[in-house]
């Protein structure tokens, strides 16, 4: 078994979890744009260089744009938030995140990306964060694709996430389908969400269901250890 994901194994984790997946070499040009058109109506084409700000709203256009330049520059994780404006005319909550890959002498070669509905910035009052310290007891399921955005996120393998939390892979694929509620032991959901919950993922609860993730405050995340997944020792 491989002890790393493949470029094509990471995409279609990212693909089925996001809204909408780009790809650009070294400099920032997009080779690949997925889910974009469909959300804006704005073409890969069009959304070329800094094209695709034209589809951000106002308030957020200097901000998306230059925490974009700093990570190109500088070659480090591209993660924030913004408001796209969508093909009827309003805005939505997104959180936009691309990482670097390296060649082998271990310069940026190319970028990939995913870009998340954040449901919670649409509605405050239904969909509220879930605190480290009491996950595990107020949570009681997550949506399949809730965690898949938060192995995307991670860039977990199913059996890195199996690993961690120490379950089977077989039990993480089978809670990552549509059905996984009905069959989940609630010590099995305790032991995923506490795993995700200390990692740098802040859980999206409503009605004891998770229904989205994103990374925690910068503040926060100085004070958590994320558990790196000891890859030399994947089974």
């Amino acid at each position: 078994m491989p002890d790393t994901m493949s470029h094509q194994q990471l995409i279609k984790l990212v693909s089925g979890a996001a809204a909408a997946v780009f790809e650009t070499d070294a400099s920032g040009h997009i080779t690949r744009l997925s889910g974009w058109e469909e959300m804006t109506g704005q073409t890969s084409h069009a959304a070329q260089g800094a094209g695709w700000l034209e589809v951000i709203h106002p308030d957020d256009v200097q901000r998306a744009g230059e925490a974009w330049k700093n990570a190109l520059d500088h070659g480090i994780e591209y993660n924030t938030e913004f408001r796209v404006k969508m093909q009827d005319g309003s805005y939505r909550w997104y959180n936009a995140r691309g990482v670097p890959e390296f060649d082998g002498e271990g310069n940026v070669s190319a970028w990939i990306g995913m870009i998340l509905r954040m449901t919670h910035r649409m509605r405050p009052n239904a969909i509220a964060p879930v605190s480290r310290n009491d996950a595990s007891a107020t949570v009681v399921a997550i949506r399949p694709a809730a965690l898949r955005a938060a192995r995307a996120m991670l860039g977990w393998s199913a059996e890195d996430l199996a690993r961690e939390a120490g379950l089977s892979r077989s039990t993480v694929r089978r809670m990552e389908t549509d059905d996984a509620k009905k069959s989940t032991q609630r010590s099995t959901m305790q032991r995923l969400i506490r795993t995700l919950s200390n990692a740098r993922l802040e859980l999206l609860s409503e009605d004891g269901t998770v229904n989205g993730v994103r990374w925690l405050p910068y503040e926060e995340q100085s004070s958590t250890v994320l558990p790196f997944p000891d890859r030399a020792n994947c089974a």
